[in-house]
């Protein structure tokens, strides 16, 4: 069996996938040390779930292993995460998430069963792929709205650089497996992923070496890691 280089870039894009949807486990210990969501939102877990859980669909049309594997991967992380802020929610958080949870379940079961049984494969392919990418540009817009703030406070704090090294790697993984596979919903995305990270790095090097406030590291950030992956897209 040959092993070529998309192979390669899918395995890598994969890793790195993993390791960014695993940022997210700083955030877990917190609440669990805790007992508590405290202040942390609840928004990014679905929104990485629902990320996820329309990738797979594309993948099933696609009959994309590498698409459907990641993703697959993805969707158990982020499920384990929704429980854990499930748990450790107040009484009436946790209602509203529960309920949250079965009329979301319901809604996305029947999309993804009507669409499947009642259209062809290349339309399937063509709505679960537009809505992945409907779901990734929703997503971009926390780490845009981070960008808006660092520039306006001039304190890098809120950017992690670690990951957005990540981010960037993973982007530039799949977008390179996207062009090799000809798959446009993929590479789009991802190409668009890349230039954002690359937007973070420059702003974040320029605010570092202009004088003001600045700072790379700082533990808030770290606490916050899962919400600047919604960028995570295949």
């Amino acid at each position: 069996m040959t092993f070529t280089a998309q192979d390669t870039f899918s395995l890598l894009g994969t890793i790195t996938s993993i390791v960014l949807f695993l940022s997210g486990c700083n955030v877990m210990y917190i609440v669990y040390k805790q007992r508590s969501v405290g202040e942390f939102s609840y928004l990014p877990y679905y929104s990485m779930f629902g990320n996820c859980f329309f990738w797979v669909l594309y993948g099933i049309a696609k009959d994309s292993g590498d698409v459907m594997r990641v993703n697959f991967i993805g969707l158990g992380i982020t499920t384990l995460y929704i429980c854990i802020f499930n748990f450790y929610s107040g009484p009436s958080l946790r209602m509203k998430l529960f309920l949250g949870n079965v009329i979301g379940a319901g809604l996305l079961s029947v999309f993804a069963v009507l669409i499947s049984l009642y259209t062809d494969n290349d339309v399937q392919q063509d709505v679960f792929g537009y809505t992945a990418l409907a779901n990734n540009v929703v997503m971009y817009g926390s780490p845009l709205k981070k960008l808006a703030e660092v520039i306006k406070t001039r304190d890098t704090s809120a950017i992690p650089l670690a990951m957005v090294f990540m981010s960037m790697a993973s982007s530039c993984f799949w977008l390179a497996f996207g062009l090799l596979a000809e798959m446009w919903f993929v590479a789009g995305p991802n190409a668009a992923g890349v230039v954002l990270a690359l937007a973070q790095l420059i702003i974040l090097a320029w605010l570092y070496f202009s004088p003001g406030k600045h700072s790379i590291d700082n533990v808030d950030a770290k606490t916050s890691l899962i919400a600047e992956k919604e960028k995570q897209i295949v």
